[in-house]
């Protein structure tokens, strides 16, 4: 049974291969329901907050389901003793149908659970819920928010009830900051209802600080990176009060709020309230619930028609640093996954992994070094741009070679040399190909901007090995195959010193890959990855993007991949290469000193952004006597049935380049 299963996983990743070879096309997005969503059991809808599922490949949308329909409850008890529902949508949020309720594992009676928050950590999800003990009349009754946790997204595990400022707390909100931590906002009603917080390293154990700073009221936080900012929105029954943060701390209050005004949609007359924000690649979707019979003369008795609530959907847009959405307008949508299961991801590794290693390929010159392939197809022939250490400046410049077979490679010369004297790129200039085709099995060929070629270095002004600090330029030409000095932006276009530099890349910037994505999933055509080294250590990968090759603005507030070791130490990850499979983003990439050794791995993602790592064997490791020191920084590609896996080879032969392959290229390349 096993081998007939790894047969049909890969028969569909063949499937999928094939479907990545037809061109560029975006699917249409379908129109959004109007009211997004009504509960057919209750039919209270409320608090909604959305998790991707990564196994069924479907949207879940988490809401309290208050009892609306329950016309003998006396008061406000039909808003207590109310399950948690889940409805799913197979079609990127567009619409939705009842699943059932989520299998809470705390349940002490008549049970109240209101206002689910979910976030995914390392394959496991966690609720932070807020739970009263009981059905009551009114609101005069204790609070608290529980943890729990999941494997599968319904059956949820207690883990504790948190400590927080009072016994009256309700509506957390949690999301990770660019330091790995991970920050609550949340409800204290004792204090008027105001927002507080609690910082957490692991998700299970918080500390509560108390006021978020200001003054201000509302419920429902939730809080949100999207457009260069944090924002928060909260529910101040007067539609969402909108707040942006630079620092995710202090906060600044937008003037008016959004959903005030009611709109002209069925079920969407009247306010807005309690919502979640959906970022999915440059575009942010809030969804919101309403209680459509409270309007007109009918806004204070206490119905069936006034209890019921349905959800709805708008699209977010930001106008001169503020939030406003058209809640009138139709919503197209399309939300990308935010993770990868565990099958997606070995059927990756069974695609790409290279057990045979061919051995080195480009070997350095006496007293020199070579380092950081990267390969591309052009006019028929295969090239290899790299770089190389010099002595004098010491540091590196970038060569090329050409093969016919991927196999056998001549060095051609340099093609960016060391930058004039004085320049910020005087000794170090380590070009990567920029805009290649990035499709799993495709021509490899490259695209041009401007009617030029592109490469993407690091450079720096001073000698040594990767000496900080070191800055990301852009070079082009008319002849990617010519042995000849491309032409250079004179001016870097990341710097680890530019105001807008984030945490984790202010000592130093490293390797670069930029993509040419004419969807633009960000938002924008021009894509790049980088790894960059914090202050304190560690390296990371972030993202930038750019409309022009020349303009670039960082993408997010943080990392988009790191790796810490067991006890935390931010460890090395680095040279990002993306390519494309089947509907898969995949990123090859180095790792070392989270765990021994230095190695290749990948991590794969739908949406660019949210990457999910794999955690299985090590595409190259050190094992041969060209590598035993470090077996490290890829550059994959596939071709006419085989995978070609580059790296940078320390050992026996000094620092070169070598060849690793899926299938023994030495039976078949040598005489």
């Amino acid at each position: 049974m096993r081998g007939f299963r790894w047969i049909w996983v890969l028969g569909v990743w063949a499937a999928a291969l094939a479907n990545a070879q037809a061109p560029a096309g975006a699917r249409e997005e379908k129109m959004a329901a109007k009211p997004l969503y009504r509960d057919p059991v209750y039919d209270g809808a409320a608090d909604p907050v959305l998790v991707w599922h990564p196994d069924e490949k479907k949207w879940l949308m988490f809401y309290t389901n208050r009892r609306a329909s329950a016309a003998d409850a006396e008061g406000v008890s039909w808003v207590h003793g109310t399950p948690i529902g889940i409805a799913e949508s197979a079609d990127g949020g567009a619409t939705w149908t009842y699943r059932g309720t989520a299998n809470i594992g705390y349940k002490k009676g008549d049970d109240t659970y209101w206002a689910p928050e979910i976030v995914e950590h390392e394959g496991t999800w966690h609720m932070y819920l807020t739970y009263v003990p009981g059905i009551f009349r009114d609101w005069n009754h204790p609070r608290e928010i529980l943890h729990l946790t999941s494997r599968n997204l319904i059956d949820w595990e207690y883990q504790s009830t948190l400590s927080l400022s009072s016994d009256r707390v309700i509506d957390a909100c949690v999301y990770r900051l660019p330091n790995g931590t991970w920050r609550m906002w949340y409800n204290n009603e004792r204090d008027g209802k105001s927002i507080y917080y609690a910082d957490s390293r692991d998700l299970y154990r918080w500390e509560d600080k108390g006021k978020v700073p200001g003054q201000w009221r509302g419920e429902g936080p939730k809080v949100f990176w999207w457009r260069g900012f944090y924002w928060m929105l909260v529910d101040v029954w007067d539609g969402l009060g909108v707040y942006r943060s630079s620092d995710a701390l202090n906060w600044e209050r937008q003037k008016d709020n959004l959903l005030r005004e009611p709109g002209m949609g069925t079920d969407d007359q009247v306010k807005g309230g309690h919502p979640d924000v959906v970022v999915s690649g440059d575009r942010a979707f809030v969804f919101y619930f309403t209680h459509p019979g409270r309007r007109g003369e009918d806004v204070r008795k206490d119905g069936f028609e006034q209890r019921r609530s349905s959800i709805q959907v708008a699209e977010l847009v930001e106008k001169d640093g503020w939030l406003f959405c058209d809640r009138n307008q139709p919503v197209r949508i399309e939300l990308k996954g935010t993770s990868v299961s565990r099958r997606d991801m070995q059927a990756v590794y069974e695609q790409v992994k290279t057990p045979y290693k061919y051995g080195v390929v480009i070997e350095p010159p006496a007293g020199r070094m070579v380092d950081g392939p990267t390969v591309f197809r052009h006019q028929g022939r295969w090239y290899m741009i790299y770089f190389q250490m010099e002595d004098k400046p010491a540091g590196y410049t970038t060569h090329l070679a050409v093969s016919d077979d991927l196999v056998h490679w001549s060095p051609q010369g340099v093609i960016l040399p060391h930058g004039q004297e004085g320049a910020w790129d005087w000794a170090q200039a380590a070009g990567g190909i920029a805009l290649y085709d990035y499709r799993w099995g495709g021509d490899y060929g490259l695209h041009t901007h401007d009617g030029k070629y592109w490469l993407s270095y690091l450079g720096g002004e001073k000698e040594g090995y990767e000496t900080p600090p070191l800055s990301i330029g852009l070079a082009w030409t008319d002849d990617p195959s010519a042995a000849k000095p491309w032409q250079r932006l004179s001016e870097p276009v990341l710097r680890p010193s530019d105001s807008d530099a984030r945490l984790f890349e202010r000592r130093t910037l490293f390797k670069s890959h930029v993509l040419y994505d004419p969807q633009q999933t960000v938002g924008a055509p021009y894509v790049m990855f980088y790894n960059a080294a914090a202050r304190e250590g560690g390296e990371r990968i972030g993202m930038a993007v750019s409309h022009d090759m020349v303009q670039w603005k960082r993408f997010g507030p943080g990392p988009v991949l790191e790796n810490r070791s067991p006890a935390g130490k931010p460890g090395i990850s680095g040279d990002p290469q993306i390519a494309k499979i089947g509907d898969l983003w995949v990123m090859f990439y180095f790792g070392a000193f989270w765990r021994p050794g230095a190695f290749d791995t990948f991590a794969c993602s739908y949406d660019l952004v949210h990457w999910t790592k794999w955690d299985g064997p090590d595409l190259i490791a050190s094992s041969e006597p060209w590598d035993e020191t470090y077996a490290h920084k890829p550059w994959v590609v596939y071709w006419n049935g085989i995978v070609y896996h580059f790296y940078c080879a320390v050992g026996q032969k000094g620092r070169a380049i070598a060849l690793a392959a899926s299938k023994d290229l030495k039976k078949t390349t040598e005489p």
